[in-house]
């Protein structure tokens, strides 16, 4: 499934190729037989496609080009929810470019913890959810900063472990890795917390996606 997205934003570093087909059917089974291929644009010398990630709720900035994503849900809670964290790195690194639903390469439109014991970053999704999975994209330069992740949810917006676990990852996920956590069958609360359980670490997420029935 894909769905029309727009793109202002620079995706040449995430750029697959070039097919020599002219319709968008062509162009569509074309990057569903690449792999990695989430993007795919249709323009006057052919069908390029692309890994870059483009949610339904992105709002590009500037001259915008149509494009189709199949990184998509029309249920995720992320997208609308707020978002707070321990504190941001710096302020090209902010704890809401997590959400903004794109992604491409490097740290750019990223959020980075600063460093600290066991950073965390939390959606506060406005209403109770059933959430069944949270899907995070690693950054795909040096290193992920993203090490033995747990993923809680609930209502207690005082203190994180009072919240029900949904998933850990153990270990250092691989750069431009997506890691998703899965509920079974899913975890009801109006909270979801990303936490690194490193004693003295960075957290970095690219983009979040909160998932729900």
């Amino acid at each position: 499934m894909v769905e029309k997205v727009y793109v202002a934003e620079s995706i040449s570093e995430c750029h697959l190729g070039v097919v020599n087909v002219t319709t968008r059917l062509a162009c569509a089974n074309r990057c569903l037989q690449t792999q990695q291929c989430t993007l795919f644009c249709l323009k006057s010398d052919g069908c390029h496609l692309s890994n870059a990630r483009v949610a339904l709720h992105y709002t590009p900035q500037g001259t915008s080009t149509q494009c189709y994503s199949s990184w998509i849900s029309n249920r995720d809670a992320a997208s609308n929810a707020s978002i707070t964290s321990i504190g941001d790195y710096n302020a090209k690194l902010l704890e809401t470019h997590a959400t903004i639903g794109f992604y491409c390469y490097g740290e750019r439109l990223c959020f980075s913890s600063i460093r600290t014991y066991r950073p965390w970053w939390a959606a506060k999704l406005g209403t109770r959810r059933r959430v069944t999975s949270v899907r995070i994209q690693i950054r795909r330069a040096a290193i992920s900063y993203f090490e033995d992740v747990e993923i809680r949810v609930g209502d207690d917006e005082n203190n994180i472990n009072n919240n029900q676990l949904l998933g850990f990852y153990s270990g250092t996920a691989s750069n431009g890795e997506v890691v998703t956590f899965t509920a079974n069958p899913y975890v009801l609360g109006s909270i979801v917390y990303i936490q690194s359980l490193d004693n003295d670490y960075y957290m970095q997420l690219c983009d979040v996606q909160i998932l729900y029935i």
